[in-house]
């Protein structure tokens, strides 16, 4: 799953979620938005990048078991 992918499933079922990119500092995901707070964030490093979209389907499952079902 890309992270396109991932982005798009949970605007699908309505749950917001973002990503922030440093060039050298990989990249920050979460789910939440600035005006309520993130629920939950992960950092991840440029060798682990891929892993970021399964880690925001596997936490807005854990989350929202209900948007999932």
């Amino acid at each position: 799953m890309t992270l396109d992918d991932a982005i798009a499933m949970l605007y699908a079922r309505e749950i917001n979620s973002g990503l922030e990119t440093f060039w050298d500092g990989g990249l920050k995901v979460w789910i939440g938005d600035t005006m309520n707070g993130h629920d939950v964030e992960a950092g991840f490093g440029i060798e682990d990048v891929g892993k970021a979209a399964q880690w925001l389907v596997d936490e807005a499952t854990r989350l929202y078991p209900t948007a999932f079902q």
